[in-house]
């Protein structure tokens, strides 16, 4: 799914987000809990957002799809976790993912290294146990 995420300048000349829900690449609304209209000049920035589900990572299979999100950056592409703290940044969209993959895995191998982490820690290894299969 792609959608789009849009950085309105308000009275307070603060940007605040707005999201638009894409139906195709030439229509988009947008749309606030608190706005019904957005005056186009105050546009400050819009950046697209597509959501995937990765079914396989590099080494591992996983038993349930890990949800992600890829964007592009000044750099390159950013491809971010929804549920784990973890990025990849590239120069293309394809590189980024595989970035990410990545650098799961390397979480993974070193959570599964011992059991002498904290709370939250512990539960990412829950987590991620209850996805990979090993």
């Amino acid at each position: 799914m792609l959608s789009a995420v849009a950085y309105i300048n308000n009275t307070n000349d603060r940007l605040r987000p707005f999201r638009t829900i894409m139906k195709d690449y030439n229509l988009c609304t947008l749309f606030s809990p608190t706005a019904t209209e957005i005056n186009i000049n105050n546009i400050a920035e819009v950046y697209f957002t597509e959501s995937i589900s990765l079914e396989k990572l590099i080494d591992f299979n996983l038993k349930a799809p890990i949800n992600i999100r890829v964007k592009p950056d000044e750099d390159g592409y950013i491809a971010e976790s929804v549920n784990l703290p973890l990025y990849g940044c590239a120069a293309t969209r394809n590189d980024a993912i595989e970035m990410l993959k990545r650098e799961i895995e390397s979480l993974y191998n070193d959570l599964s290294e011992d059991d002498n982490f904290t709370d939250d820690w512990l539960r990412v290894k829950r987590y991620l146990q209850s996805l990979i299969e090993a």
